[in-house]
C-alpha cells in the first residue's frame, strides 16, 4: 500500500515547476530539461556522480510551536550528494573512490527505479549520459541529477571488503588539540597524557601493510614507537582516528587529525 501511494504521489507532483536547488561545483546541463517520458525501461548500469537536488515541492510545516524539541528533532534539510553505483542488481552509494556508506539491491521498471536503500523508489529517466530521479526525500518532492561517469572495479571491491579504502589515508595528518564542534560554540579538546607530535605522515606501506588484519601503525610517542589502530569517520573532528594499543593505560581516548589540503 505504500509502494502505490509513494508512486501516486510522484506522479501527481512529478511536473511541478518551482524548485529549490543544492548543487555541487558541477555546470548545469541543457540535458536536464528534456521534456519528461517515463515509457522506458531505466538503463542505470553503471557509475553515476550527483550533480545537483532540487526540491519542487518542500515538506508541510508542520511544527508545533508547543514541541520545544522540534528545532533540535529536525534539522535543516540537507541533500544526501554521493555517488550511485548499479552494478548487474546490485546498488551501491559512495563518497568515491574513498569510503562506502551504503549498499543492497534495485530493481526497474517503466519509468520506476526501486531501491534498496536511501534513494528508495523514484520516477526514473535516463537521457545519454544524465539521469534524473523524481523522489520524496525527508518529505521533499525533489529532483536530482546524476551524470554518467567511469570507476574501476578493484576500488568498488576493496570498498565492499573493508567499507574504506585505507590506503587513500596515506599521507600528511595534523592532530585537533581543540576544535569548534557545533555553531554553539561547543568544543572539542584532546586530552591525552602522552606527548606526540603535532603532525604524522602515514606511508602508503605503512597503511597497507595491516589493512586486512588489525589496522595498526606505529607512532613516536614519549619519544618511544608505540602501536595505534587506524580508522576513519568523518562528520566530526578528524578524519584518521587512531587509537592507542594495549600498551596505554588511560581513560579511552581517540585522537583526531585532519588534512591541510
Amino acid at each position: 500500500m505504500k509502494f502505490l501511494y509513494t508512486i501516486f504521489i510522484l506522479m501527481l507532483l512529478v511536473a511541478c515547476q518551482s524548485s529549490q536547488t543544492n548543487t555541487k561545483e558541477v555546470s548545469d546541463s541543457d540535458s536536464t530539461k528534456t521534456a519528461l517520458s517515463f515509457e522506458e525501461v531505466p538503463n542505470v548500469e553503471g557509475y553515476w556522480e550527483f550533480v545537483k537536488n532540487e526540491i519542487l515541492v518542500p515538506a508541510p510545516d508542520i511544527e508545533d510551536p508547543r514541541d520545544y524539541m522540534t528545532e533540535e528533532l529536525i534539522p535543516d534539510y540537507e541533500p544526501y550528494t554521493a555517488e550511485v553505483i548499479f552494478s548487474k542488481d546490485s546498488f551501491y552509494r559512495a563518497y568515491y573512490p574513498k569510503e562506502l556508506l551504503e549498499g543492497g539491491t534495485y530493481k526497474t521498471d517503466k519509468g520506476l527505479l526501486d531501491v534498496e536503500g536511501s534513494l528508495g523508489l523514484s520516477r526514473c529517466i535516463v537521457e545519454g549520459d544524465t539521469m534524473i530521479l523524481y523522489r520524496m526525500d525527508y518529505g521533499n518532492l525533489v529532483r536530482e541529477t546524476f551524470c554518467r561517469g567511469f570507476f574501476d572495479d578493484k576500488v568498488v571491491s576493496i570498498l565492499k571488503r573493508d567499507t574504506v579504502n585505507y590506503a587513500l589515508l596515506a599521507g600528511k595528518w595534523y592532530l585537533a588539540r581543540r576544535a569548534n564542534i557545533n555553531d554553539d560554540g561547543t568544543e572539542y579538546h584532546l586530552n591525552f597524557p602522552h606527548k606526540v607530535a603535532d603532525s604524522i605522515f602515514v606511508t602508503y606501506n605503512e597503511i597497507t601493510a595491516t589493512v586486512t588484519t588489525d589496522r595498526s601503525i606505529y607512532m613516536n610517542t614519549d619519544g618511544v614507537k608505540r602501536k595505534y589502530y587506524y580508522g576513519y569517520r568523518t562528520g566530526y573532528v578528524g578524519e584518521l582516528v587512531l587509537t592507542p594499543g594495549d600498551w596505554y593505560q588511560g581513560e579511552d581516548v581517540m585522537l583526531e587529525y585532519w588534512r591541510m589540503d
